[in-house]
């Protein structure tokens, strides 16, 4: 293509030529001004203005430069002229000619006149400079940083004259930092003084001057100020060592030519990004500015302190002088990439430039450090090669200008020849770039960082790219390219000079060379095939659609293929197998319509006796939806049916599954119209055919079936099923069934698939963009490609074997259920619509969800997770990660989480700040140490048990009602502020002190455990069971509870009288292993378990407790049990006490009486002593049955 614009070129300019020829009578040609020129041997720039009808040249001396050579019509060139270092004048001549007419113009330079060193008038006397003399080799110095003291030793006792408020500036080893004398003291040849940091303002006052680089500088400036060349110029080189290339002393003003900056770098070749994706480089990039700076000051004086010193009114700095920009960026990305940096990537390119000045004898240093910097921003996705770039020559002047009291103003110009490569266009995606090398010049007084320069010369490429995709028919993909070159540049103020106060400034984006259009991309699309009007031959075809899309150069005035562009067909009457196309690399797409098969008649739509006809509406847009441009295609057939094809397919089906032993089969394989046929129901124009639990086993083919929009063929025992081609398809129905392989890619209408519960190890579903609901679980699928359906809002695939799940493109996805997979990975970063997932029982050892803001529900319990970060996801209301490995949980943010179970993890800390709707907690079996629950105003229920916490702030948690906090290292809790608490379990910690006053709604407290030596019950009239056992307690006292409390637990206190009567409600009581002398179970009626052993009760009256069926009061010093008279008690322990009793006739229905018996050692022998009684012992305390001693040990008969 390139070879063929350069042979159009040529041939347009021969045809210039060629016309021209013919056309001599009509040259025209002035020039101004036109009379003989003479300049000085220190150079000159000429400007020249041209008027004229054609192309016209010019043509200079070897000693000048003419800026253009060839220019066209009316214009104007210039010509500098280089300055004469000979002895003698030249002459020569500047020729303008336009076809047969020519001007030349006479020029004379004057020879080199011998130089005389001139003497500079002093500036004013009011300078508190001092030349302290050290920059001789003889004088050594010392200066310390910190605290600004300088000591300088002379070789001998001669010191300069000093005073305070004096200022010097330090040498090029302490970067000319100028110095403030506060005080001083000599001893000898040594000079002590103590500094403080000063600027110009202490060097100068009432004196206005210029510094200039230029070798042609003059000695007075326009306001009368004097100007002032270097009197020495050098570098400074990376090891810190300063070099001298030029003195006064050594050169004459004519042999000084030192450019302030003369920068001339080439990164042709330079690969700015390369990876996977792709590269981007310079294939040109190059840089030459040769500048010099001219620096004006005006110094007033003002009062500080009581001294006169230096007030700056005015300020300017220029670089002026020429420069060539060459930029030719190449890119080729093939995939999704976006970065931007701006940068300087390399510091001090060429060395640091050391001009120095002595206006009026005061040193002055200007230092010029020169970087590269890198702006880059680039966005892609898809696959792009393209080139663009320019030639760029011509002089420039850029600056700043500052005044006191008014604003400070940048000082800007290009005067340029602009030339544009070239473009290569090959592929094109969404894409948007501003790309340029450039560089920093940052200019330096003294030790004050000063002035930047920013010079960027860019190529820039935007694309203005767009998708909407909705219920509506106006959905669009697009994008418009325009790519342009231009130059931006910024001057800035860096740093304080010391001559105002801290005014820090920047002149923002300036824009000397301002953007020029090189491509438009895309911009026309038409149609390569078919044909409009072409006739299909059945309503049921379809009909391959071939389109074309162009971009177009305004530099070349020419089309050329666009890849990457999105087609849109958004106005189409019939069925679009895609929606959108996009252009390959020859600009072409296609896609396949079928015209006359639309699921509704629209207003398009035209019929006569013989035809129908349709229409389809193709579009480029650009991001915003307004179309670029577009085509139209019309396609007819003549009419006919589709059901004698759709009746051959049928019987065919009912062959192939054993139709014969289906339970129903009605009108099958008859001459009955269709919709007649058992399970077949026709609806506008399509069919449903509906055979679920009927008994179909085999293979199952209904390919082409092209009028089935709905299939249910579940709970069958079909092996196969065969439906492709049917794109008019909306729902399929096929689970419990033995299919192993189900490919629906053709099926490109479905929108609801439920496939569940088959041998299914294959599914093939991508590309499905109108499917919304997906329910294969129970299945054998190792992998699932969800490729590109954008359209699926539910998705079910549990209890499968997958590995891999794709859900890239699924932006519209609400619900995903993949639990009980093996899953290591689960990419949902395409997934922005998602509501819920759960994904418990996998392998999962990591899960991201950002982005995910519509997320509501989230279950990933039982995997590998190690972290879990849903913060800022607002819309949370429910999180279930238990039996993970967790190290960190983050849901900071989520102001509407309700539901957290963390479980059985490793968590050290858990913040909850602000989780203002947490109703739900469950973090136990973890390692917390730390638990932040401040502004949980609405939780309820709180599990933290088997922890380590140490403290737990409940302040709040106003509206808890449970808690559950055993087995951590708590030693005290504080329940005042929650009125609505009912259960609290907080045994097995180390708790001293438990506050429950004021939770009058109590009915459950559990505080084994711990060393809780008091506890205030009073107003817990709701308490229906107590566990306060292994504390301190010494006392206990329920009374408030009488009417409710049913269950008592006190064992292992210190307790000694303990009264629960009135509890008519209580059911069992352990009291056990405390120090009791009383216990009160008066009117305990409902008393089932009574244990009070291991105490030191004398008496206990149980008479009341009429339903007592288990009595434990052994280890105690009862002398007195009263029983009621009961056939439920069954298991009484009594031993070890001082009872002395007959057990009664009705102790014959306990199962289990252990006792202390009164009678022991009497001998089954009978043998008898002296009376003839028996031998026995009588231990004083016991019980005894009837009958004993005198009958020996014996149960009741």
């Amino acid at each position: 293509m390139k070879n063929l614009l350069r042979s159009l070129v040529f041939c347009s300019l021969i045809l210039c030529a060629a016309i021209s020829c013919k056309k001599k009578t009509v040259d025209m040609l002035e020039v101004s001004p036109n009379t003989e020129i003479n300049c000085g041997p220190e150079g000159d720039t000429l400007v020249f203005s041209v008027t004229s009808n054609g192309e016209w040249t010019v043509d200079v001396p070897d000693w000048s430069v003419a800026t253009p050579l060839i220019g066209e019509g009316n214009g104007t060139f210039t010509v500098i002229v280089q300055p004469n270092q000979n002895t003698e004048d030249r002459k020569g001549e500047i020729g303008v000619e336009c076809g047969t007419v020519s001007v030349v113009i006479s020029i004379t330079q004057g020879k080199k006149e011998e130089e005389k060193e001139e003497e500079l008038p002093p500036l004013n006397p009011n300078s508190d400079y001092v030349d302290l003399g050290m920059d001789k080799v003889d004088v050594t110095l010392a200066y310390d940083t910190l605290s600004g003291r300088v000591t300088v030793t002379y070789p001998d006792a001669n010191i300069p004259n000093l005073y305070e408020g004096a200022a010097f500036v330090l040498p090029d080893d302490y970067n000319y930092d100028i110095r403030v004398v506060d005080s001083y003291t000599s001893s000898g040849n040594t000079l002590t003084m103590q500094t403080s940091s000063g600027n110009m303002c202490n060097l100068f006052r009432n004196v206005s001057f210029t510094l200039s680089t230029a070798a042609t500088a003059e000695t007075k400036s326009a306001d009368g100020g004097h100007v002032f060349p270097p009197v020495s110029y050098g570098y400074i080189d990376n090891k810190g060592e300063y070099h001298e290339l030029y003195n006064k002393d050594d050169l004459t003003k004519s042999e000084y030519n030192v450019k302030f900056l003369d920068y001339h770098k080439n990164y042709d070749g330079e690969v700015l990004w390369e990876g996977k994706w792709g590269e981007i480089s310079w294939k040109k990039c190059s840089d030459r500015f040769s500048l010099d700076a001219v620096f004006e000051f005006d110094f007033g004086e003002t009062t500080k302190e009581e001294k006169k010193i230096g007030d700056l009114k005015y300020f300017t700095g220029e670089l002026r002088g020429g420069l060539e920009i060459d930029r030719l960026l190449r890119y080729e990305v093939n995939k999704e990439y976006e970065k931007e940096k701006d940068e300087i990537i390399q510091d001090n390119i060429i060395e640091t430039g050391v001009f120095k000045f002595a206006p009026g004898g005061v040193p002055v240093v200007i230092l010029v450090y020169t970087h590269l910097g890198q702006y880059t921003y680039f966005s892609a996705e898809g696959s792009i090669e393209a080139e663009a770039g320019y030639n760029l020559k011509g002089e420039m002047k850029a600056g700043l200008q500052w005044k006191k009291g008014e604003k400070t103003t940048p000082i800007m110009s290009v005067t340029k020849t602009f030339k544009p490569y070239e473009t290569f266009f090959n592929a094109k995606a969404s894409a948007s770039a501003k790309i340029s090398y450039y560089p920093r010049v940052e200019v330096g007084l003294y030790s004050k960082s000063g002035f930047q320069f920013d010079f960027k010369p860019y190529i820039k490429e935007t694309v203005n790219a767009g998708v909407r995709v909705s219920s509506e028919d106006s959905d669009y993909i697009g994008w418009r390219s325009e790519t342009f070159t231009g130059m931006d540049m910024e001057i800035a103020l860096k740093a304080d000079f010391g001559f105002w106060d801290k005014e820090l400034w920047s002149s923002g984006k300036l824009n000397p060379i301002e953007d020029t259009p090189v491509f438009y991309a895309p911009e026309r699309i038409s149609i390569l095939s078919p044909e409009n009007n072409t006739v299909l031959p059945s309503m049921a075809d379809s009909a391959k659609i071939e389109l074309l899309a162009e971009s177009y150069s305004p530099l070349t005035g020419k089309y050329y293929p666009c890849s990457f562009a999105f087609i849109n067909f958004n106005e189409t009457n019939g069925i679009l197998n895609d929606k959108f196309a996009i252009t390959d690399t020859k600009g072409k797409a296609s896609t396949i319509w079928y015209p006359f098969m639309a699921k509704e008649t629209k207003s398009g739509s035209q019929s006569d006796s013989t035809y129908v006809t349709e229409r389809l509406l193709s579009s480029i847009v650009d991001g915003e939806g307004n179309r670029i441009s577009q085509t139209m295609l019309t396609l007819r057939y003549k009419k006919d049916t589709l059901e004698a094809q759709m009746r051959e397919k049928l019987i065919q089906f009912y062959k192939d599954t054993d139709g014969d032993n289906w339970t129903q089969k009605d009108n099958w394989c008859s001459d009955r119209p269709l919709r007649e046929w058992y399970g077949l129901e026709y609806d506008n124009g399509y069919y449903k055919l509906k055979l679920s639990k009927n008994n179909l086993s085999g293979a199952g083919k209904l390919e082409d079936c092209v009028l089935l929009k709905y299939v249910a063929l579940s709970n069958n025992q079909l092996t196969s099923l065969d439906l492709s081609g049917c794109s008019f398809l909306e729902e399929l129905y096929c689970s419990n069934n033995k299919l192993t392989v189900l490919d629906l890619t053709q099926c490109t209408s479905l929108g609801t698939l439920e496939c569940y519960t088959n041998q299914l190890t294959s599914l093939n579903v991508s590309g499905l963009t109108s499917l919304k609901s997906l329910k294969c679980s129970s299945n054998k699928l190792i992998s699932l490609d969800l490729t590109a359906c954008t359209s699926l809002t539910t998705l079910s695939t549990g209890t499968n074997q997958l590995t891999t799940l794709n859900l890239d493109g699924c932006v519209s996805l609400e619900s995903l259920y993949c639990t009980k997979n093996q899953l290591t990975d689960l990419d949902l970063t395409q997934c922005s619509s998602l509501q819920t997932l759960e994904c418990e029982q996998n392998l999962l050892t990591s899960l991201n969800m950002s982005g995910l803001t519509s997320l509501k529900s989230l279950k990933c319990s039982s995997n590998k997770l190690t972290v879990l970060d849903v913060s800022g996801l607002l819309n949370l209301t429910g999180v279930e990660c238990q039996d993970n490995i967790l190290a960190s949980l983050n849901v900071s943010g989520c102001s509407a989480l309700k539901s957290l179970n963390c479980q059985s993890n490793k968590l050290i800390s858990l913040d909850l700040t602000a989780c203002a709707s947490l109703t739900t907690l469950r973090a136990g079996t973890n390692q917390l140490t730390t638990l932040n629950l401040d502004g949980c105003e609405s939780l309820k229920s709180l599990y933290c048990a088997k922890n380590q916490l140490a403290t737990l702030d409940l302040s709040d948690c106003v509206k808890l009602e449970s808690i559950t906090c055993n087995s951590n290292q708590l030693i005290s809790l504080d329940f005042s502020m929650c009125p609505n608490m009912k259960s609290i379990n907080c045994n097995s910690n180390k708790l001293t002190a438990l506050n429950i006053s004021g939770c009058y709604k109590l009915t459950s407290i559990d505080c084994r455990s711990n060393q809780i030596a008091a506890l205030n019950t009073a107003g817990l009239t709701a308490l229906l069971g107590l566990y306060c056992e292994s504390n301190l307690l010494t006392s206990l006292d329920i009374s408030a509870a009488k009417e409710t409390i049913r269950t008592v637990s006190c064992y292992e206190n210190q307790i000694t009288s303990l009264d629960v009567s009135g509890c008519v409600k209580l059911e069992e009581l352990s009291c056990s292993i405390n120090q009791l002398t009383s216990l009160n179970v008066e009117g305990c009626v409902a008393l089932e378990e009574l244990s009070c052993h291991d105490n030191n009760l004398t008496s206990l009256d149980a008479s009341d407790c009429g339903k007592l069926n288990t009595l434990r009061c052994q280890e105690n010093e009862i002398s007195s049990l009263v029983l009621p008279v009961t056939t439920t008690l069954k298991y009484l322990w009594c031993q070890k006490n001082k009872i002395t009793a007959e057990i009664p006739e009705w102790f014959d229905n306990i199962s289990k009486f252990e006792y202390d018996r009164r009678y022991t050692n009497y001998h089954k022998d009978y043998s008898e002593d002296v009376n003839g009684k028996l031998v026995y012992k009588d231990n004083g305390v016991g019980w005894w049955y009837p009958g004993e001693p005198d009958k020996g040990y014996h149960r009741r008969d």
